[in-house]
């Protein structure tokens, strides 16, 4: 298939007088590779973003950052609840804009899931359970299956973290982030005041739906007032709680009109998170609660973001065309591998797509997303998307792709097997902490990717 300006996803979407070159947003995804703890931007997060941003994204958004130190997922996250933190941050921005992309950052509070062990191998305990001595503050003293006993905010408590969404926010701006997104999915605090599985408070924060949407709503207000009108202002919900009781599709949809009158400018749709559930996970299967938000707020020019298992480009063109979505995240089907300055894609064995050998694109992918002639995303490049088969490793294990066995040439990666492919422009060739035993074993025939191998290797 050609590249084509008919292509929906590859159309530029506007949002507040910002443009957008495509319908492709990577999604936030924690990286927890934070190793100081203490939530500023390492090299590692700069080279990762940046090769998602040359690799073609029209809009980047940066992992879960938190905006207080007790509000981080895992002592590994990144913050912006300090000034000193504001420089890391614009350097990222800086190089997300050099690859031509709008940047956002994710900014949210983990409420009563906050301070777990990162997911990484060899950690105990990874993602579960709560780290000793870490202070959990939620709307109701109600715990997380295996994790600890969280404290009930009171009013005052609840105002100190509004200020401190607002004052995070103000941050991003000065960092330079054009798009600031709201935390408010995933069972985290934002999730877990609007649901009444883990809000049972019987103030004005809870009860009555209109009383468990009221700190949401504060939040928006405030990070609206504080990043001003030159910003885009977009909220990750979780549209259903997928259990009796909880948050539903119906009961988001009536929300995002309220989010919008309060100057949300993108609805980013995702679901689950909050309790155990029954969650019927499928290709596309969050698309439905997309399109129920969208029909809510039809007539007010206020895009909504579709993701979860969107792996395959028919399927996201599909989307779009069909009115589910307005754009499409892509996060484990996001990686790009690039060897030698050739990129190499997950197609029929012995094949490669048509296009420059230079480049590996698609031609006229140049010209319809106005990316530089070493780009590694086109449509033929996304018609080859793939189910991805995360391997128990580090987070980065986005990075990792099944790819059929094929014979490469001379500066192309060539998989032996059909297990997995490194996409090295994902890492530094220093300060990896790979297990030996996930590494696929790849070779490059003219040596490079090899050598980038080993070197790695040898510095786990």
């Amino acid at each position: 298939m050609s590249t084509s300006s008919a292509l929906r996803i590859l159309e530029p979407m506007t949002m507040r007088g910002l443009t957008a070159r495509n319908r492709l947003w990577l999604p936030p995804m924690c990286m927890y590779t934070v190793e100081a703890q203490d939530g500023v931007v390492t090299d590692w997060h700069v080279v990762h973003y940046a090769s998602r941003a040359v690799g073609g994204f029209g809009t980047v958004i940066v992992e879960a950052t938190a905006v207080t130190p007790e509000g981080r997922l895992s002592p590994n996250d990144l913050g912006l609840w300090s000034d000193e933190q504001v420089a890391g941050q614009r350097r990222l921005v800086e190089a997300i804009h050099a690859g031509g992309a709008l940047a956002g950052i994710q900014i949210g509070h983990g409420g009563r899931k906050s301070g777990t062990p990162p997911w990484r191998p060899k950690v105990e305990g990874a993602r579960t359970g709560t780290l000793e001595g870490w202070e959990l503050l939620a709307p109701s003293a109600i715990p997380f299956p295996q994790h600890a006993v969280p404290s009930e905010l009171d009013e005052a408590g609840i105002g100190r973290i509004v200020e401190a969404f607002a004052a995070a926010a103000r941050r991003a701006v000065e960092a330079g982030y054009d798009v600031v997104e709201i935390h408010g999915a995933h069972g985290y605090l934002i999730h877990e005041f609007r649901s009444a599985l883990s809000n049972q408070r019987t103030d004005s924060y809870g009860g009555s739906v209109e009383n468990r949407q009221r700190f949401p709503l504060q939040v928006v207000r405030a990070v609206r007032e504080a990043i001003g009108s030159q910003t885009v202002l977009d909220i990750r919900l979780s549209a259903s709680d997928w259990a009796e009781g909880g948050v539903t599709g119906e009961e988001t949809a009536a929300f995002s009109r309220e989010l919008v009158e309060a100057g949300v400018d993108v609805l980013h749709i995702s679901s689950g998170g909050n309790v155990p559930a029954a969650v019927p996970v499928g290709p596309g299967y969050q698309l439905p609660l997309a399109q129920q938000v969208k029909q809510a707020v039809a007539g007010s020019d206020v895009p909504v973001v579709g993701v979860g298992l969107i792996e395959e480009a028919a399927q996201a063109e599909q989307a779009l065309i069909s009115g589910q979505a307005d754009a499409i995240a892509v996060g484990r089907a996001a990686p790009t591998c690039r060897c030698a300055g050739r990129p190499t894609w997950g197609s029929a064995p012995g094949t490669r797509p048509p296009g420059p050998s230079s480049t590996g694109a698609a031609p006229g992918a140049e010209r319809v997303l106005g990316l530089p002639s070493t780009s590694t995303i086109s449509w033929e490049v996304l018609s080859r998307m793939r189910r991805i088969h995360l391997l128990e490793v580090e987070p980065w294990a986005a990075a990792i792709r099944r790819f059929p066995a094929r014979r490469g040439t001379a500066g192309t990666c060539t998989p032996r097997s059909a297990r997995a492919a490194i996409f090295w422009t994902s890492w530094p060739t220093s300060g990896l902490r790979w297990p030996s035993a996930h590494w696929p074993r790849d070779r490059c025939a003219s040596g490079s990717c090899n050598g980038a191998f080993k070197e790695s290797r040898r510095r786990y």
